[in-house]
């Protein structure tokens, strides 16, 4: 199983897909305490990693450094490297080229592209849609370059 997420200040995204076929996802919203939320991801990425126990993980967290996001994205990798799980960052040129997309390409076309192999990704709200469909994609580019 490969999990897949999208990082942000906001709202962050989990997919996992075996054998092509996504067995788990979850989307939802961050917050904005520093204090609340260093606790309450720990326990999310902690709980997420050991119910699936994925064999790698793939995240995609546009930011720059010393950013919430890019605090995400320690919280995450610490939570996987403590289980020995390999963890990759990927950024917005990968996600793309792995879902055959040209470099260009914005948000809403790699949604679409992301309906066709997840149509259960239709339904839910707009912003939960793009979030959702770039964790997917993440997951897609560590089954290629892993």
């Amino acid at each position: 199983m490969i999990l897949g997420l999208r990082l942000g200040r906001r709202l962050i995204a989990a997919v996992a897909v075996q054998d092509e076929q996504v067995t788990f996802h979850d989307c939802r919203f961050v917050t904005s305490r520093r204090d609340v939320l260093e606790r309450t991801m720990r326990a999310y990425f902690a709980k997420i990693l050991d119910q699936l126990s994925p064999a790698r993980v793939c995240y995609y967290a546009p930011a720059a450094a010393n950013t919430a996001t890019d605090h995400l994205a320690v919280l995450l990798t610490k939570q996987a490297t403590a289980r020995h799980i390999p963890v990759a960052r990927t950024d917005r040129a990968n996600l793309l080229q792995a879902c055959g997309l040209p470099p260009g390409a914005k948000r809403p076309a790699l949604r679409d592209q992301m309906r066709d192999l997840w149509p259960a990704l239709a339904e839910g709200r707009p912003d939960r849609q793009l979030v959702g469909a770039e964790a997917l994609a993440s997951a897609l580019v560590a089954d290629v370059d892993f």
